[in-house]
């Protein structure tokens, strides 16, 4: 191998997963386990926990990143290095604006909730130093979260808490399918599974967002094996194309059936909930008005500049003419809390992010961290609410992935080198040159 050559492995190995991220991150996962539970009438103050959660947790995932900045700013492009800051610091400005009202209920709002200021420094983890010494523990620990979340997916059918609301701990099984072949065997049933459970439970319950959101990154990913050379036999893509729709079908055959029981209690009015999720405009409220249209209504030019910081609302006609503090729409946050300032540089670096990582990458792996970007970006349609959720975290990894050149310079080849170096087990096959 050339010196060259040689110096993009070094440059791919180079990255390890801190500590403090890995602890960090699983604060994170147990804050919104811990939200998840309100929704099974648990007699406790969630966001007293969740916010404690969160208060240590973010700033344990964003430190590695925040330390030596202009170091980490160095691995990009002088033209992604001026956007970035200039997006950043609208981030933290949006972060803080809501310290100057003094009040101790938005104080506690602020930093309790996954929606506050700690959201918008979940962006510095695009700085994280990512190579291959990073992403095999954090596959391995998604391959983990995702066996947990199989398990709970199983026995909640059977526990009085009935089917769950937020597949929470199935996170990262998009991500373990788009890197199917970076993944020992164990790990890829495991992410099968877990990625067919997320979709068929998700369309049960009428979750739209994560029943769309998910589907596409397994298709994605059928894409990917589709396309790569000796990546996969066609008969285990075809396998997969038919496990899709036998889950479909279950989930089918569950919905039009009013006397199934679970935990003992008829399913009916869980069918009618997640048809009414699916199915239809849950967000007018019958009223002729629209979340959207009170929010246009609501919004003043200076708003769609700078907008009104993190907890920032706005006022709901199709909501009872309440205030409210999130809009169920992305794209829409984005521009509630930090105006045209913070939309347009986030969807400029995650726009070239996807450019980068698709067609100026020369290996699968960006590739598939390109389509995680173009998954969340989606997903900001119909709900994506930036937020400390692993998600949104994976999101902003995916993004730096995708614009560190030195990683769209690897090889197949490379890559399958470095992680033969980290004693991974299958490993892609060398591509024919």
């Amino acid at each position: 191998m050339n010196s060259a050559g040689l110096s993009l492995e070094r440059s791919a190995n180079k990255g390890n997963m801190p500590t403090s991220f890995l602890v960090g991150f699983w604060l994170l996962l147990l804050a919104t386990v811990v939200n998840a539970l309100e929704a099974y009438g648990m007699q406790f103050k969630t966001i007293y926990m969740s916010a404690l959660l969160i208060s240590v947790g973010t700033p344990l995932i964003v430190w590695p990143a925040a330390r030596n900045l202009f170091a980490r700013l160095s691995e990009f492009d002088a033209l992604t290095r001026f956007a970035y800051l200039f997006f950043l610091i609208v981030c933290i400005i949006t972060a803080v604006r809501p310290l100057a009202e003094l009040d101790l209920t938005t104080y506690r709002d602020l930093f309790g909730i996954r929606y506050g200021a700690w959201a918008w420094l979940i962006p510095l983890t695009m700085l994280l130093p990512v190579g291959v010494g990073f992403i095999q523990p954090f596959l391995s620990m998604a391959i983990r979260h995702a066996r947990f979340g199989i398990i709970a997916g199983v026995t909640s059918i059977a526990l009085p808490f009935g089917i769950i609301t937020d597949l929470k701990l199935t996170w990262g099984c998009g991500l373990l399918m788009l890197l199917w072949n970076y993944l020992p065997s164990k790990g890829r049933k495991i992410a099968l599974i877990s990625v067919l459970m997320t979709i068929g439970i998700a369309t049960l319950n009428g979750t739209r967002t994560q029943a769309g959101g998910y589907f596409f990154l397994f298709v994605s990913s059928l894409y990917i094996l589709a396309f790569q050379r000796h990546a996969l036999r066609w008969r285990r893509v075809l396998a997969m194309l038919f496990g899709l729709p036998v889950v479909l079908g279950l989930t089918a055959v569950i919905w039009s059936n009013d006397t199934l029981k679970i935990a003992d209690t008829a399913l009916m009015e869980r069918i009618e909930a997640s048809k009414e999720g699916l199915l239809v405009d849950t967000r007018t409220r019958g009223t002729g008005e629209t979340l959207w249209s009170d929010f246009y209504a609501d919004l003043k030019f200076k708003d769609y500049l700078i907008g009104r910081g993190a907890m920032g609302k706005y006022r709901s006609a199709a909501s009872g003419g309440i205030e409210r503090l999130n809009i169920e729409w992305g794209y829409g946050q984005v521009l509630l809390k930090g105006g045209l300032f913070l939309l347009l540089p986030m969807l400029f670096l995650a726009g070239r992010a996807v450019w980068k990582g698709l067609l100026s990458s020369k290996n699968w792996m960006v590739r598939g961290f390109a389509f995680i970007v173009i998954g969340w970006l989606l997903e900001m349609s119909f709900f994506g609410l930036p937020a400390t959720i692993p998600r949104y975290v994976l999101f902003w990894i995916a993004i730096g992935v995708c614009l560190r050149p030195s990683l769209c310079r690897l090889t197949d080849a490379q890559l399958a080198e470095s992680f033969r170096a980290m004693k991974m087990h299958g490993i892609p096959p060398r591509p024919h040159v």
